[in-house]
């Protein structure tokens, strides 16, 4: 059993059983892996602590240590009258703890497909999928999924709305309560409580859907287009507002996105889908150079353009 310590960062580090190098680079962050038997692999790009930990040796039972996310060899198809449609083939990846992860790629390639199967709403023709150390088989309670809309019931008041989740898992008591107005007063609704959502702006509704998400405590967020039915400016502010959220609550994150600037500005990692049937075409590791990382702040960071172009090219899109 793996006893030490080991963390990532520019340089060496040692522990009992295996040594690691990290070289940066300009584009991708390079990981020269040596075990104990002197055996050196490469991996570039791809959830950097889980496949080093992995290519060691160094798994447990339940999965890879530091991911909490594990897609593996993934591939869902649907039936229909018409036949049948390959919407993924072949998805491998892994999000670590705290991660926030971008997935990018043309319409109808599988992207919302992929967050439905990590959720657990879909079951998979092919492969598998591991969240906290588990097989998923059903509705997976660790997650919260946040869609393009709001979907807040026009008939019950916010504070009502952000307490559904809580009623229908019947987990709702004094402590929950308590939570959920911390939550409102925190991020600015508390006052508008027992107001309806038509009487919000789209940018408070969107916070009253994302604290709806928090209210049940999930450990990953999926973000399928969550700002897409916002005007350009509130989109703006609400991914903003949404992102400093994410990561004061500490969540790891999971966003599905056609913006190309809006996955570069929020994640850490971006991941390229090709068209039908979804593949992985590639990985970028985010690296910006800016004094406070928000999206706002990134997009002025001399390193966006640079991915900004790498990543139009490999969508490939043409009109």
């Amino acid at each position: 059993m793996y006893t030490g310590e080991a963390y990532f960062c520019s340089g060496t580090q040692k522990s009992p059983n295996f040594s690691f190098t990290v070289y940066p680079t300009k584009l991708y962050t390079v990981l020269y892996i040596k075990t104990i038997t002197q055996q050196v692999r490469r991996i570039k790009g791809t959830g950097l602590m889980s496949r080093a930990v992995k290519l060691a040796g160094l798994g447990t039972e339940d999965g890879i240590l530091g991911a909490i996310v594990e897609v593996h060899n993934l591939g869902m198809k649907y039936h229909s009258l018409n036949g049948e449609v390959t919407a993924l083939e072949n998805i491998s990846l892994t999000v670590e703890e705290g991660e926030f992860v971008s997935i990018v790629g043309p319409s109808g390639c599988g992207k919302s497909t992929l967050l439905s199967l990590i959720a657990g709403l879909l079951h998979p023709t092919e492969g598998s999928v591991i969240v906290g150390g588990r097989q998923v088989t059903g509705a997976a309670h660790q997650v919260g999924y946040m869609l393009q809309k709001d979907y807040l019931f026009e008939w019950r008041t916010i504070f009502e709305n952000v307490i559904l989740g809580l009623e229908i898992t019947r987990t709702l008591n004094n402590a929950a309560r308590d939570r959920v107005l911390g939550l409102l007063e925190t991020y600015g609704l508390l006052e508008f409580k027992d107001k309806y959502p038509n009487q919000l702006s789209g940018g408070m509704r969107q916070r009253a859907a994302l604290i709806r998400t928090l209210a049940v405590d999930p450990q990953i967020l999926l973000l399928d287009e969550a700002f897409s039915a916002l005007d350009y400016q509130t989109r703006l502010a609400v991914a903003e507002d949404i992102y400093g959220i994410i990561k004061r609550e500490n969540k790891t994150a999971i966003l599905v996105t056609h913006d190309i600037a809006e996955s570069i500005s929020m994640a850490d990692r971006v991941v390229v889908m090709t068209k039908r049937p979804g593949t992985i075409k590639r990985f970028y590791s985010i690296s910006l150079t800016c004094d406070r990382k928000t999206p706002i702040n990134c997009r002025e960071a001399p390193e966006f353009r640079y991915y900004f172009n790498k990543i139009w090219r490999d969508l490939d899109i043409h009109v």
